[in-house]
């Protein structure tokens, strides 16, 4: 008689790590869906960026700070684990503005200039104009304001001035303001 031999045959699954996501920049609040594309795995792990992380095969996540994130997920199937990295998750803030209405030109440190209070705008065109209706003062910039100044830096006087302002945020929201503000120093 022979000795038979036995055949072992080993089958392995291979494990991939893979996902999907439906965008990859925007504004806050912002709300991306994560599809999980992983083959063989039966656990998972996320860690989503700005202390978020999930174990749902399909999580869908709200960013509400601005900031640059790198999404991954570890795919897991017993010991074997396998790892993908997304591509970078691009925040921004969303447009606002808020407008004062009195300020102080005193030089005491507060509240010494009319600033519009913005955040994400990609543009601002402030005019100034006296009860005459004649433009004092001017700016396109963003982080400039008022002083009480006329443009060739003469004080003006204690009083009610009127401003127009325009911008555009970096989400593309239009903002036209007309109104008054208050001079006291």
């Amino acid at each position: 008689k022979s000795a038979g031999k036995d055949s072992v045959t080993v089958v392995v699954n291979s494990l991939s790590a893979g996902f999907t996501q439906n965008v990859t920049s925007g504004f806050t609040p912002l709300t991306i869906e994560f599809e999980n594309t992983s083959i063989n795995a039966t656990k998972y792990f996320w860690n989503l960026g700005d202390n978020k992380t999930s174990i749902e095969k399909n999580p869908l996540v709200t960013y509400e700070k601005e900031g640059i994130y790198t999404a991954y997920l570890i795919a897991f199937n017993g010991p074997c684990t396998d790892t993908v990295y997304s591509a970078i998750i691009d925040v921004k803030n969303s447009s606002s503005v808020e407008i004062p209405n009195i300020f102080t030109p005193n030089d005491d440190g507060k509240n010494d200039f009319f600033n519009i209070n913005s955040k994400g705008l990609k543009t601002l065109d402030a005019k100034i104009f006296n009860r005459w209706g004649e433009l004092i003062y001017e700016w396109q910039t963003l982080n400039e304001g008022w002083s009480g100044k006329t443009m060739a830096g003469t004080d003006v006087l204690d009083g009610v001035y009127f401003y127009v302002i325009n911008a555009i945020g970096n989400d593309a929201v239009p903002y036209k303001y007309q109104g008054a503000v208050n001079l006291i120093r």
